[in-house]
């Protein structure tokens, strides 16, 4: 059977676990107070005493706790068991204009799922509706990852302009419209000048794609604008599929 994953915010010696030791291990007894997660354990998976869990941090391991006592004030468990967990080492980063509220939560949910690293809302021309809640897409973000198995979260932006994106952009950038060369022809290279890592940015447009204005600035900019397909994809459908796109090939670099 499997153990249902919660992500635990902080260092698990910090404010939301309180514990006699300073690190989390194998048999150690421990409270949690998490009003999110005791919620979780006790009245939606309607766990008990003897029931097992898995807590994480994002630093890439698992430990398995077993509950000890339910109460009022918290949930004690025992640490039972430490385990390697995978932390997605992913370096694709995705700016998605902002489109209606339950379509982009969709989007982090989906976008948690494949691995990127961020996700960054972008305010442009043709943008509708840019009110959106930054806590609750953290909330989801953490609870996709808490149901996928990645051992990291991805990091959620507050909403930005697109003219400060770009101005950040460099070479391995690609922004998704009709008339470029098909992202899935590109082959991504191994290392960047002046870094360590490789970061390759999606840009996506809103409902009604970019505007001649955003157009032109993207080809000021010099910046790759590469095709996901031959139909007209929504918004969030060509989030995923170019992050699915770019997970993939960034995998296959020599």
């Amino acid at each position: 059977m499997r153990l249902h994953r919660f992500y635990i915010a902080k260092t698990f010696s910090e404010e939301n676990i309180r514990s006699s030791e300073e690190k989390l291990k194998v048999g150690e007894l421990i409270t949690l107070n998490d009003e999110r997660i005791v919620h979780q354990i006790k009245n939606v998976f309607r766990l008990g005493k003897g029931d097992k869990v898995i807590l994480f941090n994002g630093a890439g391991k698992d430990f398995v706790c077993e509950i000890t006592l339910v109460d009022k004030t918290g949930i004690n468990f025992s640490v039972q068991e430490e385990k390697e967990v995978q932390k997605i080492e992913s370096e694709v980063h995705v700016s998605l204009a902002c489109i209606r509220k339950e379509r982009f939560e969709w989007a982090v949910e989906k976008l948690t799922e494949l691995g990127v690293a961020s996700i960054t809302p972008i305010e442009t021309e043709r943008s509708e509706h840019t009110h959106l809640n930054i806590e609750r897409l953290k909330k989801i973000a953490i609870e996709a990852s808490e149901q996928c198995g990645r051992g990291n979260i991805p990091e959620v932006e507050e909403v930005c302009s697109l003219k400060l994106v770009v101005s950040s952009l460099d070479d391995n950038t690609f922004v998704a419209d009709f008339g470029g060369a098909p992202l899935s022809s590109y082959k991504l290279q191994t290392c960047l000048p002046d870094r360590q890592a490789n970061n390759y940015k999606l840009l996506i447009g809103p409902e009604g794609g970019w505007s001649e204005g955003e157009r032109e600035l993207f080809k000021t900019k010099k910046v790759k604008t590469v095709s996901l397909g031959e139909t007209v994809l929504r918004a969030e459908t060509a989030a995923i599929v170019g992050s699915a796109i770019l997970t993939l090939l960034d995998s296959q670099k020599s």
